[in-house]
């Protein structure tokens, strides 16, 4: 063999017995969400958009809470992430406007039609909590995790805030950035 095809071959590396995040396999394509991303910070941003990705989903940004409001209409979006820590509006404020808007429009008051899971570096106790009794369905922490982005996505839309089977929205309407 030729001195490049030796250098390839010493470069590569050796399989890995547990496959690292970036090998993990992507979500299906029919299970691809439209989710509403609520996040003014540019590096968490980023983060979330790639991990987004990854799991096949197609991502609307917002930078603060009044973007989301504005972005946001019943059944428009699978999910939203919510930042609880924005300038101006910050996501509390923002998901009780969501769910003002939910409870005025659609005809099913008190359910909340979008799942909404917050995402935020708060690690006092209680916090959690707080989320969602003020309105969020799920928490994410920051840094965010693969793991647990994919697991708490997946727990969002499994089932609705009674119990019953929820399944993506099919159509939807509106640009994507």
């Amino acid at each position: 063999p030729d001195e490049a095809s030796n250098t390839l071959t010493a470069a590569a590396p050796e399989p890995a017995s547990k496959p690292a995040p970036s090998q993990l396999p992507a979500q299906r394509p029919d299970q691809s969400l439209e989710i509403l991303l609520a996040e003014d910070n540019l590096v968490n941003r980023k983060l979330a958009l790639a991990l987004l990705d990854r799991l096949g989903h197609r991502v609307t940004l917002a930078a603060d809470g009044a973007e989301a409001i504005a972005a946001f209409a019943p059944s428009r979006f699978d999910l939203i992430l919510m930042d609880m820590m924005m300038p101006g509006i910050d996501g509390l404020s923002a998901i009780a406007r969501i769910r003002e808007i939910e409870a005025r429009e659609t005809d099913q008051p008190g359910r909340h039609v979008t799942s909404i899971i917050a995402l935020t570096a708060h690690a006092m106790q209680g916090d959690r909590e707080r989320f969602l009794a003020q309105g969020a369905d799920g928490y994410v922490g920051k840094p965010i995790r693969f793991e647990e982005l994919k697991l708490a996505i997946d727990a969002a839309v499994k089932t609705d805030h009674h119990g019953t089977e929820n399944h993506p929205t099919t159509k939807h309407s509106g640009e994507r950035r």
